[in-house]
């Protein structure tokens, strides 16, 4: 008991240490931070000095299901991986820790659009509670390897393929101390070229899957 015990503590103090560093590499920007002890990481475009439209899209949406924006940091950890299907259909997986207590909610979206003016009518959302079928622990310590709290934007790696209308999945991850925002413009696509980091989360996702017992919308999904 005291070495599952201490087991615990010391993945939870390495997810943290993970998820508080900050790492950028050349293309990315520290954008809009607070104060010099709150960083922000989202990639912005070089050239035309802006956030991704997935980015955008995401503000969007999280106050149309009156979701509270994480990107100026929450107490303690917060986890959300967006999987993206269609304009018309999404998912979302949150995984929270909070005074110590780790808790996990499924969000189904269906997205309502209006075509005149191409932008959201509505956005419903059916949300169930979820929890996983090993111990948080071992859910952290895979999550770790991963590399999820560190994951660079897609937009940032070398030969990256470029995916004109792929199925995407955007991580974001948030703490006192740092926010984090990057996608992947269908991840399965980039591991058939060899993109390590792609592989990295298209096992974040079957991790998802085979813990939470989640059933992705789309067949696509069943490859990873």
């Amino acid at each position: 008991m005291i070495f599952f015990k201490t087991l615990v503590f010391f993945n939870t103090v390495v997810f943290f240490s993970s998820c508080v560093q900050f790492t950028t590499k050349a293309g990315a920007m520290n954008i809009d931070s607070k104060n010099d002890t709150f960083r922000r990481y989202v990639y912005v475009n070089p050239q035309s000095k802006d956030t991704s439209w997935s980015y955008r899209e995401v503000r969007k949406v999280e106050k149309l299901i009156g979701l509270k924006s994480i990107q100026d940091g929450f107490d303690s950890l917060q986890i959300r991986i967006w999987i993206g299907y269609s304009s018309s259909e999404a998912q979302l997986v949150m995984l929270s820790r909070q005074d110590g207590v780790y808790s996990a909610r499924l969000y189904h979206l269906r997205f309502f659009i209006n075509e005149v003016i191409h932008d959201y009518d509505s956005v419903k959302s059916l949300v169930t509670n979820i929890k996983p079928k090993s111990q948080w622990d071992s859910v952290i310590a895979k999550l770790i390897s991963f590399d999820i709290c560190s994951l660079p934007d897609s937009d940032e790696i070398e030969n990256y393929p470029i995916i004109a209308d792929g199925r995407g999945v955007i991580i974001e991850t948030s703490t006192k101390k740092n926010y984090r925002f990057v996608r992947y413009l269908d991840p399965a696509i980039g591991v058939k070229y060899n993109i390590k980091e792609a592989e990295k989360v298209v096992n974040i996702l079957n991790l998802l899957q085979s813990e939470f017992t989640i059933k992705y919308l789309n067949d696509h999904y069943k490859e990873w």
